[in-house]
């Protein structure tokens, strides 16, 4: 079409965000699966804490991460906004 060129920036913009949106969705799912399975693991078993205390002391770092990155995200009611930040992966 002769009008492509009019939108063709815009829309190569729109499938760079879309895709990355998409990317940091499938990202997020995967990472909450398994912080939701170490969760558990860490945080439910005082034994397990006292068995592994380094690996506790890393877990408690990257549940507090993730907890932060969490709440971040809910603040931000636009997906593609919310997927698009800076250092996000």
């Amino acid at each position: 079409s002769k009008y492509i060129a009019h939108f063709l920036q815009e829309v190569s913009m729109w499938q760079k965000k879309l895709s990355t949106a998409d990317q940091v969705i499938s990202i997020y799912m995967e990472v909450q699966r398994t912080w939701s399975h170490l969760e558990s693991i860490f945080i439910g078993s005082e034994d397990i804490r006292k068995q592994l205390p380094e690996d506790s002391k890393r877990f408690d770092g990257i549940d507090t991460d993730f907890k932060e990155l969490v709440s971040q995200v809910e603040k931000t009611t636009n997906v593609v906004d919310s997927t698009n930040q800076p250092h996000l992966f």
